[in-house]
């Protein structure tokens, strides 16, 4: 089955692939087009993500649909994703990858981090007592952050909270993690954990905070 061969208004999932994380995101077919079909996009606080910005090399995609002859399941991976317009609004162009493109597409993933800079707290075991932190940078698997003193972890669970503001929409992220290294610098100390879990939300934020960082790149 190709991708043209898809009908306007089938309903089908975009899999957002970020490290070992996965997310469905619900979507539409909207238009059918030679080689490509265009599909309602993935949109965050009011905000369409643009997931074809260098900003997010580390995630690729894959588009799952159903045979509606026989209720098989249709996978097609690492589809390209680019933003387009159509009548004034704004969609997901969705192509199935050529070797030249794929190639190109492969060489841009990494783990990319994400900086933070924001004021959090830490706690350990019953929660009782957070600690100031402040957060560094967040990726696919793991979070850093910076914290006064020594960290006695004793391979107990960490929790990580922090607050965020992007378009004036006001991120609560809450992650449990496990320590993984601890690096002194100067008189504070840079603490690296593993995130046990991924929500969506920190999904979310990371691609809206990308988004900011490439505005103000712009500006």
């Amino acid at each position: 089955m190709l991708l043209e061969d898809l009908q306007e208004s089938d309903e089908i999932a975009l899999e957002i692939n970020w490290g070992n994380n996965r997310f469905k995101v619900p979507t539409k077919v909207v238009v059918v087009l030679k080689e490509a079909i265009l599909v309602k996009p993935f949109v965050s606080q009011g905000t369409v993500l643009d997931l074809d910005s260098d900003k997010f090399r580390d995630m690729y995609y894959n588009l799952i649909s159903q045979d509606k002859k026989d209720g098989h399941v249709i996978t097609w991976k690492n589809v390209l994703i680019h933003k387009t317009k159509y009548k004034n609004i704004t969609l997901y162009q969705i192509e199935s990858p050529k070797y030249a493109k794929q190639a190109q597409h492969n060489e841009r993933r990494s783990n990319s981090r994400t900086v933070v800079d924001k004021v959090g707290s830490v706690a350990m075991g019953d929660r009782s007592v957070k600690h100031k932190a402040v957060i560094h940078d967040i990726s696919s698997n793991g979070i850093s952050f910076y914290v006064s003193g020594g960290f006695e972890s004793d391979g107990r669970s960490i929790l990580v909270e922090f607050e965020d503001k992007i378009n004036e929409h006001v991120f609560h992220l809450r992650m449990e993690c496990s320590f993984v290294r601890e690096v002194k610098q100067n008189d504070v100390y840079l603490i690296g954990c593993s995130v046990k879990k991924v929500e969506r939300n920190v999904l979310e934020y990371v691609c809206l905070k990308r988004m900011e960082e490439t505005r103000k790149e712009e500006t």
